[in-house]
């Protein structure tokens, strides 16, 4: 096994001092302040809470419209093939399907919230706790594998 020079940070330390410093491009700021506001220009690619409150505020009510159309939609019986659901439904056999699971999902959650039994207490309680928990571990186990090695 090879064993490290204790003297070699020295000497490479030293070494890099004696060197003379490096001037920056003329060009380099106006470069990075160019690219700093043009990924600011991007602010949909961050997340959601970080977007202008107009955008937020837009967003919030566009997706709130889609909902409703789709909750108006799924309350109707007959999606014939006149309709704007019906017609985008039979052309896409797989939006069909997937519209029924979700439906199906939706009903299934909504007849299990209008129950109010104790066991849907209880089971959202247990899943907070196990989320809680996996956070807990995942938190150890995360400082074990980066505990620095001069520490105990």
């Amino acid at each position: 096994m090879i064993t490290p020079d204790p003297h070699l940070e020295e000497l490479i330390h030293r070494e890099l001092r004696q060197l003379p410093e490096r001037q920056a491009p003329a060009t380099l700021i106006p470069r990075v302040w160019a690219a700093i506001e043009a990924r600011a220009r991007q602010w949909w690619r961050g997340p959601w809470l970080t977007w202008p409150r107009a955008a937020q505020f837009v967003s919030g009510a566009l997706v709130l419209a889609v909902l409703s159309a789709a909750a108006y939609w799924s309350q109707s019986a007959d999606l014939d093939a006149t309709s704007a659901p019906g017609a985008l439904l039979q052309r896409f056999p797989l939006l069909g399907m997937l519209w029924s699971l979700g439906s199906s999902l939706l009903g299934a959650l909504l007849v299990v919230l209008r129950a109010r039994e104790s066991w849907v207490i209880y089971g959202a309680t247990t899943v907070f706790l196990m989320y809680l928990t996996c956070i807990g571990i995942g938190t150890a186990c995360f400082r074990v594998a980066f505990r620095k090695a001069g520490k105990g």
